[in-house]
């Protein structure tokens, strides 16, 4: 399926929707002390626990790279760039605002491009060289075509009593002993026997089915699966999440696939996002 670049014109849309299993405790802060803890776990304005879009974003974003990098264009197919780096090309960022600092440049235009503005000729450079993975998840000079929504507990308030206070101490690398004045404390979710589940839910648009954004995606489910970590103490070994099967599946999709479909069901004043087959493989 050809779809064409940008994002002015939508052409269809995929979500996937199942509950991560959290495998191992979980931890990620609010960034504000309360009364209980110096580290309370994130909170909606209510009080309900909650896993943001943006930690489980950016955990699936730096598993991706980390994969492709290791194997290389070559082996995969897929282009990645190097996210931060500074100097040497490898990232479509930088080149990027390398790119927009030339255009400042009047003597280097090319004659074909004098009556073109500065932002058809990003666009245009931004289609031919943006990596697969800056494509799909976003980069500084172009929007995401992937969300990944804030994920609430599928037990509800009963996951607070899964909560638990845990101690933590800093540790003065001279001596390798806990450093004195350096307690702290955090809170986190415990997994428990009957297991704790948040809602997962990951929408694409705009999706070009057989090309490379269909096998991203399928990376992305197949690292889900077998889990990845995310929030913090990773290095102790919390934040394991992965797909749980339910009723045989991973995830179900729903959603529509052309420009058609959505019209029709605008028109005939239907639900938009019905059930689509997606096959899976890389």
């Amino acid at each position: 399926m050809s779809i064409p670049f940008g994002h002015h014109q939508l052409h269809n849309r995929y979500c996937f929707e199942g509950e991560l299993e959290l495998v191992t405790p979980l931890r990620i802060s609010s960034g504000r002390a309360s009364d209980e803890t110096d580290a309370p776990f994130m909170r909606l304005y209510d009080g309900t626990l909650y896993v943001p879009g943006s930690s489980l974003r950016g955990a699936v974003r730096s598993e991706i790279e980390r994969i492709l990098a290791s194997l290389g264009h070559a082996v995969t197919g897929l282009r990645s760039c190097t996210l931060f780096e500074k100097g040497g090309g490898g990232d479509c960022a930088e080149k990027i605002r390398e790119f927009r600092d030339s255009l400042k440049n009047e003597e280097k235009r090319k004659e074909e491009d004098k009556d073109k503005s500065d932002d058809q000729l990003i666009a245009e450079y931004v289609k031919k060289n943006l990596c697969d993975v800056c494509l799909l998840f976003g980069s500084a000079s172009y929007a995401s075509r992937l969300v990944f929504e804030d994920g609430v507990f599928v037990n509800g308030r009963g996951v607070e009593n899964h909560t638990r206070i845990r101690d933590g101490v800093g540790i003065d690398r001279d001596t390798g002993a806990a450093k004195d004045g350096a307690k702290f404390d955090y809170e986190v979710i415990e997994p428990g026997e009957k297991g704790v589940c948040v809602k997962f839910r990951m929408v694409a648009e705009n999706i070009g089915v057989n090309g490379m954004d269909k096998k991203l995606i399928n990376l992305i489910l197949a690292v889900l699966k077998e889990g990845l970590f995310l929030g913090g103490k990773r290095s102790g070994g919390m934040g394991k999440v992965k797909l749980r099967p339910k009723d045989g599946n991973y995830f179900n999709v729903t959603g529509f696939e052309s420009p058609q479909t959505l019209w029709k069901a605008l028109v005939d004043g239907r639900q938009l996002d019905n059930p689509i087959e997606w096959k899976e493989g890389l």
